[in-house]
């Protein structure tokens, strides 16, 4: 049996361990408001909704971009490297929980020796032994070593989702961009076959007599500029498609985008009138910059832990003989205990350094991760300003092409019967052209702005 001053001296010990000189972690304030203003209508205003965040599978419905969208995240190089930061974190983190426990070593050698004289023998010893290390971590150091490595291995975690996060808009954004100048290319070729057919009238016309030959060189010449425009557009398809591939790493496979039929009207994100502002710190890049500090703050308790006695002991049996046979024989054997105190005295003020570089390291990741929640905010208030102003402008924007087409189909038979001159009837087309170009656009830009609020506000659930 123990006595009871051993078992009170081990259970002092055990409660010593304990102890931790870290700080009390508390998470920095936000210094926003409490909730975004979505600058809705009162109609809007008075609906009762709530936020409501996919994940990417459902968010992104086009089977095209799907499949686009899960080759990247299949083979992103950018992906690879933040897998890699994954693991090199979990391995940090095994390596400082380690320090935990006892270090268990064994050995074996052994030693020739024979004298110079002639004659004189070969003399032989062989020895084994087993050696036990082991800190008693009274002051915390090793447990907030392990702690700061487990904040930055989570840290690490929500950078890779992060990664994948930027990795899903990217890729939905270039996209979008090859949709919109396949787009732009069907409505430049029905703009030239509406601008040929407008050349065969005039030539009609001038061959009537009805028509002076600078209308016919007006239309040759629009013919022409369309025609230029039609080799621009398809110039920045092939870019868009070279970057596709860049994104997914793989440029042996050409990705086959059937876009004849895409029409970008997928449902938009609902959000309510005032979306809480807490929502930010679900953000992965948000929760890698708080880790960050956890981990810091861990850190300095380990440069506290720096200016109190180290103590360690270092035990072992060895045994000793001439001969291999009688190696392992007890009667042979020593015993060895070294216990060790390592108390500072004077260190050029090494220690003290440290944790005043602890400190501001610590500042450092604070600043950084109001930074993170301030770039966030802006993010969704941006997202959120310019989906309900584009909202506004797609109304009006259809509502004059419906009305320039009109125009043009009035100019056009005006201009058959001699009522205006070609130049009308070539402002009008120019202005359809245009503004068919603009409603496009205005599509695209309303879908990669849900894309950027459905990344601005944490990306939906992302498969780990």
């Amino acid at each position: 049996m123990y006595s009871p001053k051993i078992l009170i001296i081990a259970y002092a010990l055990t409660l010593t361990g304990c102890v931790s000189l870290a700080p009390e972690y508390q998470r920095p304030n936000l210094n926003l408001p409490h909730q975004f203003n979505s600058h809705f209508s009162d109609a809007a205003k008075q609906a009762q909704t709530e936020l409501l965040i996919p994940s990417w599978e459902q968010f992104i419905q086009d089977p095209q971009m799907k499949n686009v969208i899960e080759i990247a995240l299949e083979k992103n190089s950018d992906l690879y490297l933040a897998a890699l930061d994954v693991e090199e974190a979990r391995v940090r983190f095994g390596l400082a929980g380690a320090e935990k426990y006892p270090q268990v070593n064994s050995s074996m050698s052994g030693d020739y020796s024979q004298s110079l004289e002639t004659g004189s023998s070969l003399n032989k010893k062989y020895s084994v032994g087993i050696d036990i290390s082991y800190e008693l971590d009274f002051f915390g150091r090793i447990k907030n070593l392990s702690d700061a490595d487990k904040a930055k291995f989570i840290a690490s975690q929500e950078m890779s989702r992060a990664t994948q996060i930027i990795t899903i808009k990217t890729v939905a954004e270039a996209y979008l961009d090859v949709v919109y100048n396949q787009k732009l290319l069907l409505i430049a070729q029905e703009t030239k076959q509406s601008y040929l057919n407008s050349q065969s009238i005039v030539m009609q016309k001038v061959a009537a007599g009805k028509a002076a030959l600078s209308d016919l060189e007006q239309a040759k010449g629009q013919v022409q500029s369309i025609s230029i425009n039609i080799e621009k557009i398809e110039s920045e398809i092939a870019k868009n498609e070279n970057l596709l591939n860049f994104l997914t790493n793989d440029y042996a496979t050409k990705i086959n985008l059937d876009l004849g039929r895409y029409e970008p009207n997928y449902p938009l994100i609902t959000t309510p009138p005032d979306i809480p502002s807490e929502i930010l710190l679900k953000r992965p890049d948000i929760m890698a910059a708080e880790q960050n500090i956890i981990s810091e703050n861990a850190n300095i308790g380990v440069a506290r832990a720096a200016f109190f006695p180290s103590i360690s002991f270092n035990t072992g049996i060895e045994n000793s003989n001439d001969s291999l046979t009688r190696l392992f024989d007890s009667s042979n054997g020593i015993w060895n205990f070294i216990p060790k105190i390592t108390l500072p005295i004077f260190t050029g003020g090494t220690n003290s350094r440290n944790l005043e570089l602890a400190n501001i390291r610590k500042n450092k990741a604070i600043a950084n991760y109001e930074k993170s929640i301030q770039v966030a905010f802006r993010e969704v208030k941006d997202a959120l300003v310019i989906k309900s102003s584009l909202e506004k402008q797609l109304i009006s924007q259809e509502q004059y092409v419906n009305t320039l087409q009109n125009v043009l189909t009035q100019k056009q038979a005006s201009y058959r019967y001699g009522g205006l001159s070609y130049l009308d009837v070539l402002e009008a087309q120019r202005s359809l052209f245009t503004e068919q170009q603009n409603l496009l656009m205005l599509k695209i830009e309303q879908q990669k702005n849900e894309i950027n609020l459905f990344s601005a506000l944490g990306g939906g659930l992302i498969k780990s």
